[in-house]
């Protein structure tokens, strides 16, 4: 199920941005069940949506979606992909094969899901048996289409050991021999190149630019991580080592990525270019020399977990923390024994904005790391959504999630792009009774409105709120809104309207008291924003007698009405 909790203006402090960014917290949602779960990889779905991959050890619920968990012998947990829509609710929800650790687009808005592993034939003489499965699906979760490795395949030239979506559409993998292997599009094989030398370290994630270059980093068993350009056509262009000058806790590298220029962005835990802590790097896609190093610290534990990247070419880097932190100039207040963070930099390495999320924990109610992102999507825009894993209560700005179980899985939204949903005072009245519908919008404001009855737009509502009083039988139809903020367009859902001409109906109406004197005219005043400069005639009434109360038929839909009156000029 979704918690989304409203907490007031008391919890703001628990994650206010160092430096003033333009997203704001438009919606935090949960998922899981009663033991471990966790949301691991999220990519970018149609319409401002996404989709998730998420592990779980017993029954799991995701939104409404209740998913019982089906054992396969593995012993991993469950892993099921997810969609949600750009407002964070679970569309549907699939169990998948329990290897599936990728996510990548396919063409029409759909996704790839990759499944890999190795059974271990026997040990003397050593025989591996690799598997994968690269499964395609539409937006509506069903699969498309199936391609995997040759059957009875031995050895290491169809194990997987990293793999990338790249900008043609198709999926790129690297195998164990080096061998890098091209599903295209049409999820035929598009072809296979060596990659020479081939890595002799364990690669941990992987990237390919524009030009088809290839980046790989990963670790060596030593104190330090390499990260390895190799051409197009597979051959090595350079390969640099990174920190290992603390034999303590060594340098690891968690996520990469390459900008517009081929140059990779790394990020991880160690002592790259500063002390022994978390780190956002960028090398040089000429020879891999460093460029710039920025660091969050000074606590050995602090690390990077996530990257990503907006049109503007801006890195978006997510993370954990322990205590009281700096980036750059910026400070990090810490208010539990962990917190997580996301922070914006420029392709210079200057530090735009931190934000601070999680739970508020100390050291001695939860020893352990209670919010970790584990990815982050990034729109042209700039619009980030971050999943992970998070125990007991996480706040982001004014929401929060609640954990049910042990841990549970978590999807956020950091936004730009408007967010808006509507709400209703009704959708089944009466002829004569009052509609009315409230529109609320996040992201980067100001905010202009467009309402909408089945498709077209109706003339003069252009305000948050629209109402119909008193509604006839024509009133009938969908509405919607669209929103326009200083970062595009969004439009709501569309809410049906039922309007009967036979029934009765309880309403609750503003009764206006006028006390004067008989035989004048006084004016009612309205208007329904305390800050609107101007009041509206709501009526006019001449007194027949000293007290005399007036009814506002349109009051049972509005939210907030203030009154006033007047004697008629």
């Amino acid at each position: 199920m979704k918690s989304k909790v409203l907490l007031g203006s008391l919890l703001l402090c628990l994650s206010l941005p160092t430096k003033a960014a333009d997203n704001v917290w438009q919606w935090a949602t949960r998922a899981g069940g009663e033991s471990s779960d966790s949301a691991n990889r999220i990519l970018p779905g149609p319409g401002g949506g996404s989709y998730t991959l998420s592990s779980f050890t017993r029954d799991a619920t995701f939104g409404t979606n209740q998913i019982i968990a089906t054992a396969d012998g593995s012993g991993l947990p469950a892993q099921a992909i997810s969609r949600l829509d750009d407002g964070g609710q679970f569309l549907w929800s699939y169990q998948v094969e329990s290897h599936a650790n990728s996510l990548f687009p396919a063409p029409n808005g759909g996704l790839r899901v990759l499944s890999s592993w190795t059974v271990l034939v026997s040990v003397n003489p050593l025989q591996l048996e690799p598997h994968w499965i690269l499964s395609r699906y539409d937006t509506n979760g069903t699969v498309v289409s199936t391609t995997q490795n040759p059957a009875g395949a031995i050895g290491v030239d169809e194990q997987v050991v990293a793999a990338v979506g790249d900008s043609s559409g198709g999926v790129e993998m690297l195998m164990g021999s080096g061998a890098l292997r091209k599903i295209g599009a049409d999820d035929q094989l598009a072809g296979t190149i060596q990659l020479t030398p081939a890595p002799a370290f364990t690669v941990v994630r992987m990237a390919v630019d524009g030009g088809g270059n290839v980046v790989l980093a990963g670790a060596t068993g030593g104190y330090n991580f390499v990260v390895a350009r190799y051409a197009a056509n597979g051959t090595r262009s350079w390969l640099q080592s990174f920190g290992g000058g603390d034999p303590q806790f060594g340098a690891q590298v968690t996520d990469l990525v390459v900008d517009a220029a081929g140059n990779p962005i790394v990020t991880g835990s160690g002592d790259v270019g500063g002390p022994v802590t978390h780190f956002v790097a960028k090398i040089d896609a000429g020879d891999g020399h460093l460029v710039w190093s920025r660091q969050i610290g000074p606590v050995p534990g602090n690390i990077g977990t996530a990257l990503g990247l907006d049109g503007q070419g801006r890195i978006y880097n997510a993370g954990t923390f322990y205590g009281d932190a700096q980036l750059g100039t910026l400070a990090l207040p810490g208010h539990g024994y962990s917190e997580a963070f996301l922070a914006r930099l420029e392709p210079d390495g200057t530090v735009d904005w931190v934000e601070t999320f999680g739970g508020t924990e100390s050291y001695q109610s939860f020893p352990e790391k209670q919010d970790v992102p584990t990815s982050i999507a990034v729109s042209a825009v700039g619009d980030v959504t971050i999943a992970g894993q998070f125990w007991r209560t996480s706040y982001y700005g004014p929401l929060a999630n609640i954990s049910v179980g042990d841990a549970d899985a978590f999807v956020v939204r950091f936004g730009v792009t408007p967010v808006v949903q509507v709400e209703s005072s009704g959708l089944n009245l009466l002829v004569g009774q009052v509609a009315s519908f409230s529109a609320h919008a996040t992201g980067k404001g100001p905010f202009t409105y467009q309402w909408y009855k089945g498709g077209a737009p109706i003339d003069g509502a252009t305000q948050a709120n629209y109402v119909i009083s008193p509604l006839k039988a024509g009133d009938e139809g969908e509405y919607s809104v669209q929103v326009t903020g200083a970062v595009g367009t969004a439009t709501s859902k569309g809410a049906v309207l039922v309007v009967r001409t036979e029934g009765i109906a309880i309403q609750l109406y503003a009764g206006i008291q006028l006390v004067g004197v008989v035989g004048n005219t006084y004016e009612i005043l309205r208007k329904d924003d305390v800050g609107a400069p101007d009041w509206t005639v709501a009526a006019t009434v001449t007194l027949t007698q000293t007290s005399q109360v007036w009814f506002d038929a349109e009051s049972p839909g509005i939210p907030t009405r203030i009154y006033g009156f007047r004697l008629k000029p």
